[in-house]
C-alpha cells in the first residue's frame, strides 16, 4: 500500500477489471455523486464510463497483474506473475516497461510504492524464511518503513534506507491485505478489518497497534438481505481521496430467479470528520455514508479500485 500523503482531494477513482479471458481494462470512474446531499441506497445501479485502455500483455502466456497507484493519482503501477512491470498513464493511455523482477511472484503481490520506488512483496506464503518473510497483510509504518504480517508468525518490518527486516512482535495487523496512513485523520492507519471487512481506524504506533474506531456500516449489509442470491469477493479495495473522503470497492455477483449471472462493483462512499468532545479530544465521526453499484461488462469477473 501507498500512504496517502498531502494530496490534493479526488474526485474520480481508477478501477482495473479483469475478465475471464485475464485480460485487464482501465476505467476512469467519476465518485463525486458518492458524496453529493441525500441518501443513497446500495442498490442503485449506474453504468461504467467506456475504458480508458487495457493493458498490454503476452498473448501465449497466462498472466495475473497486481497493481498500485502512484501519488498523482493517475499513473498504475503493475507488477506480473512473468515478471514483468509496467506503467500505465491513465490520463493519456500510455504505457511503458518499468524493470524485470528477479524471480516470478506467483501467488499475489502487495505492490508499496514509497517515493519514487515500489517494492513488490509476494502475498501468497509458499514457503518461509525468517531473513525474507512474506504476508497477507501489509501497511506503513513510516515513510521509510512498511510493515507486513504472516499468519501464525507474527509481524514484520521492512526498513527501505537500511533494507533489513525486524520482526516487530507475534502479533497479526488488524486489517485484511492493504492499509493505509492518513495524515491529515491524526496519523492514523485505515483498513478493512480482518474479520468483517468494515472500515477501522487502528493508531499503528502502538505495539501492538491498537484499533480506535470501528464503522461496521460500512460493509454492504444489504446484499444479505437482497431477494436475490449475492456474493462478494474476498478482498475489497479502500481509496483515500482527501479531505476526510474514503472510496470502498467490492467485487460481486448475483444470480436472478431464471440462473443468469451479472458481476457488478459496489462502491462505498465515506466521510470522517475530526470533532472535539466536550473534554477538549478530538474524536472521528462519520458524516458521509452513500453507496451505489455499477455493472460490469459482460466478461467482467474481478474489480479492484485506486
Amino acid at each position: 500500500m501507498a500512504a496517502a500523503v498531502g494530496q490534493r482531494q479526488r474526485k474520480r477513482v481508477v478501477v482495473v477489471i479483469k475478465d475471464r479471458r485475464d485480460d485487464y481494462f482501465v476505467y476512469n470512474v467519476g465518485i463525486s455523486h458518492l458524496f453529493q446531499p441525500g441518501a443513497g441506497s446500495g442498490m442503485e445501479t449506474r453504468r461504467l464510463p467506456r475504458p480508458v485502455g487495457q493493458i498490454d500483455k503476452p498473448l501465449a502466456h497466462p498472466e495475473a497483474f497486481d497493481f498500485a497507484i502512484a501519488a498523482d493519482g493517475a499513473t498504475l503501477v503493475g507488477v506480473s506473475s512473468l515478471r514483468r512491470t509496467v506503467l500505465y498513464d491513465t490520463r493519456s493511455g500510455a504505457e511503458s516497461a518499468g524493470p524485470e523482477l528477479g524471480y516470478r511472484k506467483c501467488g499475489g503481490t502487495h505492490v508499496t510504492l514509497l517515493g519514487p520506488r515500489f517494492y513488490a512483496l509476494e502475498s501468497c506464503v509458499t514457503c518461509y524464511e525468517q531473513a525474507n518473510p512474506a504476508g497477507e497483510d501489509c501497511a506503513l509504518f513510516r515513510p521509510s518503513c512498511f510493515g507486513v504480517s504472516a499468519r501464525d508468525r507474527g509481524t514484520y518490518t521492512f526498513d527501505t534506507v537500511s533494507r533489513a527486516w525486524r520482526k516487530e512482535g507475534d502479533w497479526e495487523l488488524p486489517f485484511h491485505h492493504r492499509a493505509l496512513v492518513v495524515p491529515d485523520l491524526d496519523n492514523l492507519c485505515f483498513g478493512l478489518c480482518t474479520k468483517n471487512r468494515h472500515l477501522v481506524a487502528v493508531d499503528i504506533r502502538k505495539s501492538p497497534p491498537r484499533v480506535l474506531y470501528r464503522w461496521e456500516e460500512t460493509f454492504p449489509h444489504w446484499l444479505r438481505r437482497s431477494n436475490k442470491a449475492c456474493a462478494l469477493m474476498p478482498e475489497g479495495s479502500l481509496v483515500y481521496l482527501g479531505d476526510g473522503k474514503f472510496c470502498i470497492a467490492w467485487s460481486g455477483f448475483m444470480d436472478d430467479v431464471h440462473g443468469h449471472r451479472e458481476h457488478f462493483i459496489q462502491f462505498i462512499g465515506v466521510q470522517l470528520v475530526n470533532t472535539s468532545t466536550s473534554s477538549r479530544y478530538k474524536k472521528l465521526r462519520m458524516v458521509k455514508l452513500k453507496g451505489c453499484c455499477y455493472k460490469m461488462p459482460s466478461d467482467g469477473r474481478m474489480a479492484r479500485a485506486f
